[in-house]
């Protein structure tokens, strides 16, 4: 009998962590590293803190 669910390993805040050093932009690790990305985005502490770490870089808008 095969087994058909495959298992993953939860993604830890040092995993994410050593993929945010590789990159330099938010655009790159989403694209680079979907898992990792979405992971960090389940946790409202880790979304905090990715956001900081790696900016958006959108532009600021000029409505005033």
């Amino acid at each position: 009998m095969e087994l058909t669910h495959k298992y993953r390993l939860a993604i830890t805040w040092d995993d994410i962590l050593g993929k945010i050093k590789l990159r330099k932009r938010l655009k790159d690790l989403r694209e680079n590293y979907t898992s990792e990305y979405r992971a960090a985005l389940r946790k409202s502490e880790w979304k905090t803190m990715l956001y900081q770490m790696l900016p958006s870089r959108k532009k600021a808008s000029n409505n005033q």
